[in-house]
């Protein structure tokens, strides 16, 4: 993780008990969908990041770490997240270090990764070149071939941490941020809810 001083502890997430529900996704109470998008992301897309990872297939996790942003993003914002949005995301929840960086992660990175195969964005001029490694503690820093080094498992817990920290304030700072429970329910409420998330088969 980028910020050492970070702990979970300093953003606790209060689930009340609520009765059960097994209507349309779209009827459920608010709390229900949280819970499911939350549980979602953190035991499968996050594990599987890091089983990617234990792999060999750094590059499948980069992709699927991009990606979440894009997800996270989407219910920060309420509706498709733009470059705009996912940079937003990230400027609010990220650690400082990623600062300067944000944008040419979504250009470079994640632009340059999903459109091209490339670690960077061969359409945009002045990119930022990456070096991507399954661990290195000189994250975010030039290397002696002016790249700078990424590593998969410290993003992943970096995206771990923006979670934890946007979820503590759509439950928890209602009250002075509001718009983050409008725009959560708006993005899961598309298409009836069957957008939301997915549901893997086990076997």
């Amino acid at each position: 993780m980028t910020d050492q001083n970070w702990s979970s502890k300093d953003y606790p997430i209060d689930f009340p008990d609520v009765p059960g529900y097994a209507g349309p996704k779209i009827n459920a109470p608010f709390l229900h969908k949280v819970s499911d998008v939350y549980t979602y992301v953190l035991t499968a897309i996050i594990p599987e990041i890091s089983r990617s990872v234990e792999a060999g297939a750094e590059l499948a996790g980069l992709v699927l770490a991009l990606s979440l942003i894009d997800y996270i993003a989407g219910y920060f914002v309420g509706k498709q997240a733009s470059g705009k949005e996912y940079i937003s995301f990230m400027d609010n929840y990220f650690p400082s270090a990623y600062k300067a960086f944000n944008f040419s992660i979504y250009h470079d990175l994640r632009n340059g990764l999903l459109h091209n195969l490339a670690a960077m964005n061969p359409w945009i001029p002045k990119t930022k070149l990456y070096i991507v490694h399954r661990n290195n503690s000189q994250y975010l820093e030039l290397n002696k071939m002016s790249r700078y080094l990424f590593s998969v498992p410290i993003f992943r817990e970096d995206i771990r941490r923006a979670w934890i920290m946007y979820f503590h304030d759509l439950i928890m700072e209602n009250n002075s941020k509001p718009e983050l429970r409008i725009n959560f329910e708006k993005r899961f409420n598309r298409l009836g809810g069957l957008g939301a998330y997915i549901k893997k088969i086990p076997g």
